[in-house]
């Protein structure tokens, strides 16, 4: 009978460090004209599985409520460049950052 039972151990070894992976995107752009109330729409900046965090800028400052994949221009943006930047992260992946090149000035309509 005492065959019958197996002896077990167990065996452990020391901590093994996983380097987080990488997210990739690509470039990072504006679709649109920048008129005042036209929208602008961020490309090239989806990536699967991530979470995404979306500031405009105009002038270089933040725009207020501006944190969509769209903005729509305003007036307060008038005669300004306006640029993008997206931030996206996911678990065990290392946070990727993109910014857009300058628009032109935002005109008015015509």
């Amino acid at each position: 009978m005492d065959d019958y039972y197996q002896s077990s151990r167990t065996v452990t070894s020391g901590a093994v460090l996983v380097a987080p992976g990488l997210l990739s995107g690509g470039r990072l752009l504006i679709a649109g004209r920048p008129v005042v109330g036209r929208t602008l729409a961020v490309r090239g900046a989806p990536i699967a599985g991530a979470q995404l965090r979306v500031q405009w800028y105009a002038a270089g400052r933040k725009i207020r409520g501006a944190t969509s994949l769209r903005w729509t221009l305003r007036k307060a943006q008038l005669h300004q460049r306006v640029t993008v930047r997206v931030v996206a992260s996911a678990p065990a992946y290392e946070t990727l950052v993109r910014a857009s090149p300058r628009t032109a000035k935002v005109v008015r309509r015509r």
